[in-house]
């Protein structure tokens, strides 16, 4: 389908900077979609004030209705100059940017404003200084005759504002702003995938690991058993609007087998395996494929959709290399830059196997049922001990080079379900992660990579960070460690498991601690200070981890040392902070599942200090 719509009435490119010609367009009667990738949604919004409980949210969260009562709408007060900003976190080459009026009342209040483009922040709040700012476009819109109005601005931005020029309510039910340049995000890498059969170990999550290799030896391939409608079913965990669905088949060999089948959509449960049956559920759509001619093939589904599957007609062995679920979503890198300048103190929590055998590195062979925490942990004391310190945030092994998963994991059984704490039904990252949030603090997880107890695998290393991310609300910070230095990248390659970490949970941010200077493999650059010293000072997002003990321990051991002063670590704290990195201070729990006291009265006396 050609890209060609009717453009916007009034809408003209204005002020000093403005990067192209102005434009003079008419409103559709019903607003087409651009072409490309809706790069605004889940990206960062902010407004002038809020009223009602219309947060600047909703108007990125990737639905146009216009009923206020939907709760999709933002909402400021009437006041001079309303606006509502949104930071596409990088800078985007943008072709159109959607404005979506409220539409349950007070449609007119939607006129003689402005649409703000530019690739750095724009500073004032007052319209005629934010357009005279040099490398800002403004693009002014007279009126809206419908629901939404497209603005041709055809340049690069990571900044948007939409600014009425009078005084006003200003509600808006959505913004995008579309790219042809992006990536979309696949919704089905953080599904749940079932088949119905598993053949030789080839699981159904093979074909939602963000790889679309076809051959079986990448163990990326699913596999069932030769079956009469052998089938494949993702669960997206929510209702998403999809434009289309990408089936990869198997290269290596058999390529006919996957023909005649059906891919079916729906926003409920589908109930029956008969294919018959299933198809006629109501709200169930159905699309036929009668064969591939290449490794892959686009279904054209253009609905909202929580369940998805793929089914052959026929009796056949069905395998799939990959099945991605495409909306107008992109896949977005994370704001590191922000997450640092935001959470300039965290805790380090190193707690688990080496805390119970009295080792940094815990022995990988050693018995799950030597994890025996000899008091009641309490994830809620080490929050207490970073709220004392002024902290923001902690960060907790949920697997260090052990192998030892502090998390009842689906993937294998060297965890704490087959542990005598509590009695193998216990969750310390489930606790864990309540505790932070009960306090208002940021979730951090350090992962190891290394795996010496469960080896190297790249499926493993996906289907446990999936069960992390999707299990236990977001994860704003991931730590890996292991990897670079002691996991090569040709082993486990670093994009497709980072594709997979933005595909799930994309404002994520991760840290890798691969002892490489470069931002390639990491989104913030980390220095272990006892080894490395403390990091440069310069632009580049940072972590600097650092241990309170001054014996420079990480698990709390009988080598842990007393703890550092308290002057000495609010100095390298704003030193730390002086060079853009963030300080991430480790205080080891100890076999009783509890902050030492006298490191609670450390943690206490930092936070006296201005900091």
């Amino acid at each position: 389908m050609p890209r060609w719509w009717p453009v916007p009435l009034a809408v003209v490119a204005l002020g000093a900077a403005a990067l192209v010609a102005p434009v003079l367009v008419s409103t559709p009667a019903e607003a087409a979609t651009p072409a490309g990738v809706n790069v605004a949604r889940g990206a960062t919004a902010t407004q002038s004030s809020t009223e009602y409980g219309g947060v600047a949210a909703r108007a990125v969260d990737g639905n146009t209705n216009g009923t206020f009562t939907g709760n999709s709408v933002s909402h400021t007060t009437s006041q001079s100059q309303a606006w509502l900003s949104v930071d596409l976190r990088q800078v985007q080459q943008l072709t159109d940017v959607v404005v979506w009026n409220r539409t349950d009342c007070c449609t007119t209040r939607l006129a003689d404003f402005y649409v703000l483009a530019s690739d750095n922040p724009i500073t004032s709040t007052n319209l005629t200084t934010a357009r005279a700012q040099t490398g800002v476009s403004s693009y002014h819109v007279s009126s809206l005759t419908s629901a939404s109005t497209t603005v041709a601005v055809n340049r690069s931005a990571r900044y948007l504002r939409v600014q009425l020029v009078g005084t006003n309510y200003l509600a808006l039910a959505e913004v995008q702003a579309f790219s042809t340049a992006a990536t979309r995000r696949d919704f089905a890498v953080g599904g749940a995938a079932t088949q119905s059969s598993t053949y030789d170990g080839n699981k159904a999550t093979r074909a939602i690991d963000s790889d679309t290799n076809g051959a079986m030896t990448g163990n990326s391939v699913t596999h069932t058993n030769s079956e009469a409608q052998a089938w494949w079913a993702v669960d997206l965990r929510q209702v998403q609007q999809l434009t289309d669905v990408v089936i990869w088949n198997r290269t290596d060999c058999c390529t006919t087998r996957l023909a005649d089948f059906y891919v079916l959509a729906s926003d409920n449960p589908i109930t029956s395996t008969n294919l018959t049956t299933a198809r006629a559920q109501t709200g169930v759509s159905s699309y036929h494929v009668s064969s591939l001619t290449s490794a892959s093939t686009t279904v054209a589904v253009n609905r909202s959709a929580r369940y998805l599957r793929v089914q052959l007609v026929g009796t056949n062995f069905l395998s799939l290399a990959e099945v991605q679920a495409f909306g107008s979503a992109a896949l977005l890198k994370p704001d590191a830059s922000g997450w640092v300048a935001n959470n300039k103190f965290g805790m380090f929590l190193h707690f688990g196997m080496g805390t119970m055998v009295n080792a940094q590195w815990a022995d990988p062979n050693t018995l799950a049922s030597k994890f025996a925490p000899t008091g009641t942990v309490d994830t809620a004391q080490w929050a207490q001990g970073m709220k004392n310190a002024k902290m923001t945030f902690g960060v907790f092994t949920a697997k260090h080079h052990d192998g030892f998963a502090m998390w009842p994991t689906q993937q294998n059984d060297y965890s704490v379900k087959n542990s005598p704490w509590k009695s193998g039904a216990g969750d310390l990252v489930r606790e864990y992660v309540d505790s932070q949030r009960a306090a208002g603090l940021k979730v951090g997880i350090y992962f190891s990579i290394w795996d010496r107890h469960n080896g190297d695998s790249a499926e493993l290393i996906k289907n446990q960070l999936r069960e992390l991310l999707t299990q236990y609300g977001t994860i704003d910070y991931l730590w890996f460690d292991g990897w670079g230095w002691q996991i090569p990248y040709t082993q486990i390659p670093y994009q497709s498991v980072r594709d997979l970490i933005a595909n799930i949970s994309p404002t994520t941010v991760v840290a890798n601690n691969d002892h490489k200077s470069s931002l390639a493999t990491t989104d913030v650059m980390v220095w272990e200070v006892p080894v490395q010293g403390f990091p440069p000072s310069n632009s580049v997002p940072k972590d600097a981890s650092d241990t309170l003990d001054t014996n420079n321990t990480w698990f709390y051991t009988t080598s842990t040392g007393a703890p550092t002063a308290a002057a000495t670590i609010v100095s390298d704290l704003k030193n730390v902070n002086a060079g853009n990195a963030l300080y991430l201070l480790n205080v080891g729990p100890d076999k009783t599942g509890k902050l030492p006291a006298t490191y609670m009265t450390r943690l206490t006396e930092i936070g006296a200090l201005p900091h």
